[in-house]
């Protein structure tokens, strides 16, 4: 018995080398007769187009990250109001990471001729990590040139212009920082990690670490922002993030530039969120076009699994052999597909270096396991269910050629289908939720676009005998070939779709960069503007003809109570570290909603709702609150939801011993992306005008007119200037890349569409060429023929288009609301566009992929038939 069994075994071997043998010779073979050249090629370009798409996204988003980390000096930072533990940086080094202690501290610099409140860096050997210092040599030449590595040394100080100004000191002199002397050596112009918000507009002076305690300025219960600046590999700072969070404490903030930089995260988030959509999309197209390649290729490999069934190889055997070469083949064409996309990505880039706003990092090694595992996932799931039905050809189709082999069940393909596809677009994502939505949405649009294709055939077969005879011979055509038709028309769709939603995102993202950084945004803002001399100062501004905002009165208030409770005991634990909780917030009024901010909730007072507003309501209770008049304030979103602040929580702020008390009338989404003054809490004027305030405003000063901010600082000594056109360059820069990178998927999405319309009418090329000789046979002219198919494709190109605005709008709709944050409104040049374009591009490819249809003798196709 053991030797039955065993040589039974030794047949089962030689039967599996055989099939494998067998199928690579037909793997061969079909490859020199062409008819495995449409589904290889269409294997070959999905996985080409998500290599190149993965490849481009991987070094566009790290030097994106690498851009933006130099706006925060390093590629993490930690920040802390009291010291880091030694053994967080200890692991840190361990991780590979390179570490840069900082510290941040306000302190009185005082000089023979005058004081000043200033803003103390410390900081070490190393820094910054990324980006570089811009230092000055003179009051007269405020031109950045490159520090070289340079820090001050001990002893030494490195100072603001304004700060010299208000000191009314020069380089060389001396200032006193607490209890220690230094020498002004250089002027800072540029400094990579500078805040971009208003807390840190206090003039900036400089000085190495190690000088700290000789100042004696850092005692217990000082105000100190330690920040500890990170960068190495992205691995190693992925693996250290991990590490550190569980170990940070409430009063710990560990920021990237997404944290960091709200505005420029934002741009990289939306970019990282188009090269994935254009991805899938491009997925989704190639998984269409070699679902329908393998069905044509299963359609014409039935005699040749009849003819060797007939000769002893069963039909499940050979079924076996053609999943077996499909296998072989998915491999070759993964490989080939990811070869190709890294060669155009690498050629591509090394063409446009020169053009390019930085220096792009070489790939990593993840885009070459997302293509090759696209492309077997795509086989698997689009692919082998046409395949699979070979086992079921019966010899007998040898001699009886109307015996077709079993139609795949609607589960079966669709079920292969969309599970590859969930699986490739949680993949690409990451996102749970943005999966489902996508995946739910995908399925929504193909069911109705069937329900309305079989609907419109309907109508048109009762249409058609009234039209001509052309005409009513095309439309039975599209009729008694529905089956076919009806995946043609949501395929065509589906191209079109996917194709018209990455262009109205690409132009939407593309305008919405613009309106947050036009040409002409504010480089510089004032701060600290007296209110005597606010004519003066503005009058000066607009005598140099620069465009300016209004000066913003403010007043600086902190939060203390709500509902008439102490805030911190209000509001949720995980909040209680929130920064509006431990500084000054600056309050301002207006009569109008400030551009680029939306009422999300309540109701914006106007002239008329002011009165209906509860300005002379009294607080109840009792305490220092009782008897107090309540005013109307608007609250900005992002504060009142860490806050959990909603409509009616009263907020008491103290203004130097002097308490406000207002109710939440209603909340603000604002754009802090735009660099224009923003404030979380607004009130209605005619409240705070007379409390002790200071304005605020923000100002273009082209590159021509730079002699300008030296003159403001000698004639306005008060006042704070802020030069951001060095973070606005950077922030450009980064548009500049995620604009390339949107442009590049663009053309490479209709490239994907292109293919897939032509593999569609490829689909149906055989039932076309049947046709053709049919009514050749009945004496109809070439011209004929091809004025039906002509008047077929638009048929079906409009009907297409039509599906193609419907799920577009209805994707765009869901997508801009929850993946990208972009307000949506109907376009009506898009509902004109898709229908025509899909009956034009549709005709011209359906014409030029059937132009054979009248050049093969009828005889042959009949016979072939």
């Amino acid at each position: 018995m053991t030797t039955a069994v065993s040589e039974r075994s030794k047949q089962g071997n030689k039967v599996r080398v055989s099939s494998w043998q067998m199928a690579m010779r037909l793997l061969g073979r079909e490859w020199r007769s062409g008819d495995l050249n449409l589904l290889a090629w269409a294997l070959i370009l999905a996985v080409m187009t998500v290599a190149l798409t993965a490849f481009l996204a991987d070094r566009l988003q790290r030097g994106m990250e690498q851009q933006a980390a130099q706006l925060m000096g390093g590629d993490l930072v930690l920040r802390s109001p009291r010291a880091i533990p030694d053994d967080w940086l200890d692991k840190a080094r361990t991780e590979g990471l390179t570490v840069v202690p900082t510290m941040e501290f306000p302190s009185m610099v005082a000089s023979d001729t005058g004081f000043q409140l200033s803003a103390v860096k410390a900081v070490s050997s190393g820094y910054p990590l990324k980006g570089q210092l811009g230092l000055a040599a003179s009051m007269e030449d405020l031109a950045p040139i490159d520090s070289a590595g340079r820090l001050p040394v001990s002893g030494e100080v490195w100072v603001e212009p304004r700060l010299l100004s208000a000191l009314n000191a020069s380089v060389g002199d001396e200032i006193e920082i607490g209890q220690m002397l230094f020498r002004i050596r250089e002027l800072v112009v540029k400094e990579p990690d500078r805040g971009g918000g208003f807390m840190s507009f206090n003039p900036r002076a400089l000085i190495n670490f190690t000088d700290v305690p000789a100042t004696q300025v850092v005692q217990p219960g000082s105000r100190v922002t330690f920040r500890i600046l990170f960068a190495g590999q992205p691995d190693q700072i992925d693996r250290f993030k991990a590490w550190l969070e569980p170990e940070l404490e409430p009063a710990h903030r560990l920021l990237d530039v997404r944290q960091d930089r709200p505005s420029v995260g934002t741009a990289l988030d939306r970019a990282q969120r188009y090269l994935q959509l254009t991805s899938i999309g491009a997925v989704i197209l190639s998984g269409v076009a070699v679902a329908m390649a393998a069905a044509r290729f299963a359609r014409r490999r039935q005699d040749t699994v009849a003819v060797m069934a007939s000769l002893g190889h069963t039909a499940q055997l050979m079924g076996g052999i053609y999943q077996r070469m499909l296998l072989v083949l998915g491999l070759i064409a993964s490989l080939m597909g990811a070869c190709l996309g890294y060669v155009l990505q690498a050629s591509g880039i090394s063409l446009i270096a020169d053009l390019l706003p930085v220096y792009l990092p070489p790939a990593s090694w993840q885009p070459w396991l997302l293509a090759t595992g696209t492309g077997l996932l795509l086989l698997m799931g689009f692919a082998s269910a046409p395949l699979m039905q070979l086992k079921q050809v019966s010899p007998l189709r040898v001699f009886r050629r109307d015996l077709d082999m079993a139609t795949p069940s609607s589960a079966l393909v669709y079920g292969l289908a969309l599970v590859a596809l969930v699986l490739l677009v949680f993949w690409y994502c990451g996102d749970l939720m943005l999966t489902l939505w996508l995946t739910l949405g995908l399925i929504l649009v193909l069911v109705l676009s069937a329900l309305i294709t079989l609907g419109l055939f309907r109508v048109l077969k009762v249409v058609g005998p009234r039209l001509p005879s052309r005409p009513r011979l095309a439309i039975r055509s599209l009729y008694s070939h529905k089956q076919t038709a009806l995946p043609q028309v949501m395929a065509f769709g589906l191209v079109l779709m996917v194709v018209a939603l990455v262009a109205l995102i690409r132009n939407d993202l593309l305008v919405s960069w613009q309106q947050q950084l036009p040409d002409s945004a504010p480089n510089h803002f004032a701060i600290n503007i007296q209110p005597y001399e606010k004519d003066q100062f503005a009058a000066t501004l607009d005598k140099a003809g620069v465009e300016r905002s209004p000066l913003y009165p403010m007043v600086r208030a902190r939060l203390e109570l709500i509902n008439g409770r102490p805030a911190l005991e209000m509001v949720p634990e995980e909040s209680r570290e929130y920064n509006a909780l431990h500084r000054e917030l600056n309050l301002s009024w207006r009569s109008t909603l400030p551009d680029q901010n939306v009422v999300i909730d309540g109701q914006w007072w106007d002239n008329e709702s002011l009165m209906t507003l509860p300005a002379s309501k009294q607080a109840e209770g009792q305490g220092d609150q009782a008897g107090q008049t309540i005013i109307p304030m608007s609250l900005e979103s992002g504060m009142a939801e860490h806050l959990a602040l909603g409509m009616g929580d009263q907020l008491t702020f103290n203004l130097a011993g002097y308490r406000i008390t207002g109710e939440v009338v209603n909340i603000r989404r604002v754009n802090w992306d735009n660099f224009q003054p923003n404030f979380y809490v607004l009130t209605p004027p005619g409240v705070l005008e007379t409390l002790p305030q200071t304005l605020l405003a923000s100002f273009y000063l082209p590159e021509g007119n730079r002699d300008l901010v030296p003159e403001l600082v000698r004639q306005f000594p008060a006042v704070s200037l802020l030069d951001i056109g060095q973070i606005l360059a950077q922030v450009r820069q980064i548009l500049e890349q995620v604009t390339l990178a949107v442009e590049v998927m663009l053309g490479f999405t209709l490239l994907c569409g292109l293919i897939l319309l032509l593999a569609a009418v490829r689909n149906s090329l055989d039932d076309r060429l049947r046709e053709g000789a049919l009514y050749r046979t009945l004496g109809a002219s070439g011209a004929q023929i091809r004025q039906i198919q002509m008047i077929e494709f638009v048929l079906l190109g409009v009907l297409a288009g039509g599906l193609a605005l419907m799920g577009s709008e209805l994707t765009a709709s869901l997508l801009y609301r929850n993946l990208f944050e972009l307000e949506y409104s109907l376009s009506l040049s898009h509902w004109l566009v898709l229908p025509v374009s899909g009956g034009v591009i549709i005709t011209l490819a359906g014409m030029w992929g059937t132009r054979h249809v009248i050049q093969l003798p009828p005889l042959q196709v009949l016979r072939a038939g």
